[in-house]
């Protein structure tokens, strides 16, 4: 019985992992909307009024890439938690074992869902500091397509 208890709670977990692969898709997609807000006003004139401005983009950008490895490391340990329910169709193994796997499984899950959580932080500060800086480009006289302004505006759902 202990060893089937187990057994459930590693599809659980699995499931679990299966449905934070899709918060973590979101947040990778609420990466590629700042990358291109960065790379679109670091695009533009640097007008006098706006040497500031494009000196803190410069910051934020570098910030936003040191995260990357973060990334990284959460999208592995997100793959082999999805992949861990294949491990229930092995027979065998005692009550420990499995209670152990399914520990170790659980530890993993709870730092995925903590990278992610983190991530998505971070996006929503990055976004906040994107937007913070459209205004001085604007008053520098820099001028935004209605193209470029919607992106922009996306920033702010994150």
């Amino acid at each position: 019985g202990r060893v089937e208890e187990a057994k459930s709670g590693v599809r659980k977990c699995a499931g679990e992992a299966r449905e934070l692969g899709g918060r973590y898709q979101k947040m990778l997609e609420g990466r590629t909307l700042i990358a291109r807000s960065i790379n679109l006003l670091a695009l533009k004139p640097a007008k006098e009024e706006s040497k500031a401005a494009s000196a803190r983009l410069v910051k934020i950008e570098e910030q936003f890439k040191a995260k990357d490895k973060d990334l990284q490391g959460a999208m592995l340990a997100l793959e082999a938690l999805k992949n861990s329910e294949k491990k229930t169709q092995y027979k065998g193994g005692t009550a420990e074992t499995w209670e152990k796997t399914l520990l170790g499984l659980k530890r993993n899950l709870a730092t995925v869902e903590s990278k992610i959580k983190s991530m998505e932080s971070y996006n929503k500060s990055y976004a906040r500091f994107i937007l913070a800086l459209v205004p001085e480009y604007v008053r520098a006289g820099v001028k935004f397509s209605d193209k470029e302004k919607a992106s922009i505006r996306k920033l702010s759902s994150l």
